[in-house]
This record gives structure tokens, sequence and C-alpha cells, in this order.
């Protein structure tokens, strides 16, 4: 008889156990996609600002590469 209640007693509690470490995986799962989440839009700001920068950059060495281009004209122009 006390056996039995000895193993109902561990019976529940290893129930109890496996509860709380499946809550336990739940909340590391929680915490693990909202830190996801918060990084994916910490990385997209910085790509989004990297962009911009590069599109910044761009312009400015396109504009550069114009006015090369029209000073090179103006030079063969003058020379002749």
């Amino acid at each position: 008889m006390q056996d039995k209640s000895l193993r109902t007693l561990i019976s529940e509690r290893i129930g109890e156990l496996e509860s709380e470490v499946i809550k336990q995986v739940n909340k590391i799962d929680d915490f693990k996609r909202q830190n996801e989440e918060r990084a994916s839009a910490f990385f997209d700001q910085m790509l989004s600002e990297k962009l911009k920068t590069l599109d910044a950059t761009r312009l400015i060495l396109n504009d550069n590469y114009l006015l090369l281009k029209e000073i090179k004209n103006t030079e063969s122009i003058t020379w002749q």
C-alpha cells in the first residue's frame, strides 16, 4: 500500500516536472522568437540605412562622372 502511494506521488511529481519543463521550453521559445523579431527589425533598419547611404554615394559618383565627362568634352573642344 505504501509502495503504491509512493509510486503515485512519484508519478504525480514527474507529471508536474514535465509540465514545468514544457512551460519553460515555451517561455524560451517565446523569448527567442521575440529577440529574433527585434533583431530582424534592427538589421532591417541598419540595412535600409546602408542602402540609403549607398544610393547617396552612387548619386554623388554619378554626378562626379558626369562632371568629369563634361570637363573632358570641354577640354577637347578647347584644344581643337
